[in-house]
């Protein structure tokens, strides 16, 4: 039986091999960014209820024993704000064929007149595109396949990304349109095609990225030297503006290919050694660590032992202090443009243009 999740599917699409191999975890993984997006997670939920506002949650623990702070109840604003009154929120959801079963858990959905919407909130830094998403594409099918009836309305579809600490030349909201007619005679035959008759060929690409079968794989393996190769270039300093772009297209993927190869097989080499194989040259260390507070200790009980007011105070954000009824005119006074340094940002040439010369449309 191959069973999948909805994260699973960009990678199995791109690639359908990965699942038939050996699966190498990550060796002590840091999990703060995980536990970040899923405090982030709670916090919306818990709004999108009607359990707590926003406001009420800062300061407070979320189930995971993360603090929320002003910064992450103004990150879920937006998000939170878009889902409101409508729809419903982390429903486990599965759907199945011969031979295969695919489970997901969509963040948002919600039918909006003739539109079928999805949306994801995603609390990294990685960017994620909502265009041709599988993962997304895969709850939309999965609602019309449990839900029959409702695709007789339903005409469009909307995917939409909604990333709020990521940098993106399109904002922190993105979206992506297709008809309902298009996901049933393109997307859904290409994906059930796939998962009733999946093949062994292994493919390299933007899936790779913390594919837990990188270390054993033959395909990224080859193209881990490859991307050694293309690091090791040599170059002319008298480059046009195209070769440029190039130059740095391929720098950029050697790069993350580089990293990517180094961590798993960091990975690799740690659980073999963990496990008393001899990895030539290399050696398990215990590395230098800082001190934490024990469990227990609280804020009040230490203040009071050593007679220093420990509390952290922090100032309000500037939407968080105009909430709280703070005039927008008084704020005004005290506030001022955030300085932000210049940043090379990918873009294509069509979109390049609109921004240098405008839309003539």
């Amino acid at each position: 039986m191959l069973r999948l999740t909805a994260t699973d599917l960009p990678r199995f699409v791109q690639c359908n091999g990965f699942f038939k191999l050996e699966r190498i975890p990550e060796f002590d993984k840091d999990t703060t960014l995980r536990d970040e997006g899923d405090a982030a997670h709670w916090v919306s939920e818990t709004v999108f209820k009607g359990e707590a506002t926003l406001e009420e949650l800062i300061g407070k623990k979320a189930p995971n024993g993360f603090r929320v702070d002003a910064g992450m109840a103004e990150h879920c604003e937006e998000y939170i704000e878009a889902i409101k009154g409508r729809g419903e929120v982390e429903v486990d959801t599965s759907y199945s064929g011969e031979g295969w079963v695919v489970v997901g858990r969509p963040d948002h959905r919600s039918r909006e007149g003739v539109e079928f919407h999805v949306r994801d909130f995603k609390y990294g830094y990685k960017i994620v595109e909502p265009d041709e998403n599988w993962t997304l594409i895969s709850h939309v099918i999965e609602y019309f396949l449990t839900n029959p009836e409702a695709g007789f309305d339903v005409k469009e579809i909307v995917i939409t990304i909604f990333q709020p600490r990521a940098i993106h030349h399109k904002g922190t909201v993105r979206e992506w349109r297709i008809s309902l007619k298009d996901l049933w005679y393109n997307y859904w035959p290409k994906l059930r095609s796939m998962l009733e008759n999946p093949s062994n060929a292994l493919t390299t690409g933007p899936s790779c990225y913390r594919c837990a079968s990188f270390a054993v794989c033959p395909a990224a393996t080859i193209n881990s030297m490859r991307a050694l190769e293309t690091s090791t270039q040599a170059f002319t300093s008298k480059l046009t503006p195209k070769q440029t772009s190039l130059m740095l297209d391929q720098m950029v993927k050697a790069q993350d290919t580089i990293k990517q190869a180094l961590r798993a097989h960091e990975d690799n080499a740690l659980h073999q050694a963990k496990k008393g194989v001899c990895i030539p040259n290399y050696s398990l260390q215990t590395g230098k660590t800082g001190k934490k507070w024990k469990e227990g200790v609280t804020v009040d009980s230490l203040s009071a032992m050593t007679g220093v007011d420990l509390y952290k105070k922090t100032l309000l954000t500037p939407l968080q202090a105009a909430k709280t009824g703070v005039k927008q005119e008084v704020l005004d006074i005290f506030l001022e443009p955030k300085k932000s340094s210049l940043k090379l940002v990918r873009v294509s040439e069509s979109e390049q243009a609109k921004k240098m010369f405008g839309d003539k449309k």
